[in-house]
């Protein structure tokens, strides 16, 4: 329910701004949002992560906790001066500051998910996730309706998601988690930085290949970037139900692994692939048969060259590739993870320098999906070298 509602929340986000206020906004929000979202991601060093595959309790969840806000802190401020020494307009400043708040109080909610996932506390998560997701849509609805402005819009979005979200997930974690006042002390926060810098550099990375293209085809052609981001939100439906399987399936794998089970670690991996490969064939049959209906309807395109059929040949790739995330990350060992995401970091980026200038957003979308399809491999000969070494030997 949870991870359901938050991706139905952030389709309705660029469906509702795409429909009223046209796909030039829609590429705004995203141009902030790409922008914005590689920071934050480096800076959190993959706290949830590391508290949910933390099974020997090695960091008191107190010093994630400070952690967290502390990370949060550095990411304004960052936000801040990047506005200011890149000379961005002030509608994407504003915009990109707005984001980066929520984001801040949407790390400290995960940070608490990872806690509850651990303990396998699962409907509390879902339950936190569907009523902020409410919350959103409403806020983002009522910003559309009485402002018809982006800015005011996603101002108000921010404002309800910080009340709701601070308020109802103090409630539950003072219901649930006794958090005892551990100091940050050299020992933890080597610990966590030992673990989390590779983590976040390869989750920066992962990031940077999704939104580093997004902010080329921005410099470009804004409006491009707004018909390419709406049709995108639908396959973030998808995306979502494949993270909602890896985080389910990452407690079980990290366990299995570090007890030594490794037939079992890979046979969860294998299911979890197969789940994300199927979801993304029936993404593409899905746009397909209704890319037609929904380009025109919904995002006023006519579709004549099957741009969403097109974007969603990423779907399957890019789906596996969020779940041997999720494998590499149960082990704790990041190095993999680096090596990988930086080979695909260097193919999309020089891909998006030499397409996109020429091709506008069809050179984008080559760019991600030739990336996307190396990433697989390459992960798939990790996985299958590691089968043979741990399982077969």
């Amino acid at each position: 329910m949870g991870n359901g509602s938050y991706a139905l929340s952030q389709f309705l986000t660029i469906i509702i701004i795409s429909r009223f206020l046209g796909a030039e906004n829609v590429g705004i929000y995203s141009f902030a949002l790409a922008i914005v979202t590689p920071l934050l991601i480096f800076l959190n060093l993959g706290l949830r992560m590391q508290l949910m595959t933390d099974i020997k309790r090695e960091v008191p969840i107190a010093v994630y906790k400070k952690a967290q806000i502390l990370a949060s802190c550095i990411g304004m401020i960052a936000i801040l001066l990047l506005c200011f020494i890149f000379k961005l307009e002030y509608e994407i400043s504003v915009i990109a500051i707005l984001i980066g708040l929520m984001k801040s109080i949407e790390y400290q909610s995960e940070l608490y998910y990872g806690y509850l996932q651990r303990n396998r506390l699962n409907k509390i998560v879902s339950y936190s996730l569907f009523v902020k997701s409410i919350a959103f849509v409403f806020s983002i609805i009522l910003g559309v309706y009485l402002e018809q402005s982006l800015i005011n819009t996603v101002f108000y979005a921010a404002l309800f998601y910080c009340i709701v979200g601070f308020i109802f997930d103090r409630r539950n974690i003072n219901k649930n988690i006794e958090i005892l006042n551990e100091k940050i002390t050299k020992k933890y926060l080597l610990k966590i930085l030992q673990i989390g810098l590779p983590l976040s550099l390869s989750t920066l990375l992962i990031s940077l290949n999704v939104n580093f293209p997004r902010i080329i085809l921005g410099k470009y052609d804004i409006e491009q970037l707004g018909y390419f981001a709406s049709v995108v939100a639908f396959m973030q439906i998808g995306t979502l139900l494949v993270v909602s399987v890896g985080q389910v399936f990452s407690g079980k794998m990290a366990n299995f692994y570090h007890s030594g089970d490794f037939k079992k670690y890979y046979n969860i991996a294998s299911i979890g692939i197969a789940i994300a490969f199927l979801i993304g064939l029936f993404a593409i049959l899905f746009s397909y048969l209704l890319g037609e209906k929904i380009m025109k309807n919904l995002l006023d395109h006519n579709n004549s060259d099957n741009l969403m059929t097109y974007i969603f040949l990423m779907a399957p790739f890019q789906y596996m590739m969020t779940i041997f995330g999720y494998i590499q990350g149960a082990t704790r060992k990041s190095k993999n993870l680096l090596i990988v995401n930086i080979l695909v970091f260097t193919v999309v980026s020089v891909l998006s320098l030499l397409l996109i200038p020429n091709y506008k957003i069809y050179g984008m979308i080559s760019a991600m999906l030739i990336a996307s399809i190396l990433g697989c491999f390459i992960y798939a000969f990790i996985l299958i070298k590691g089968y043979n070494k741990q399982v077969i030997s």
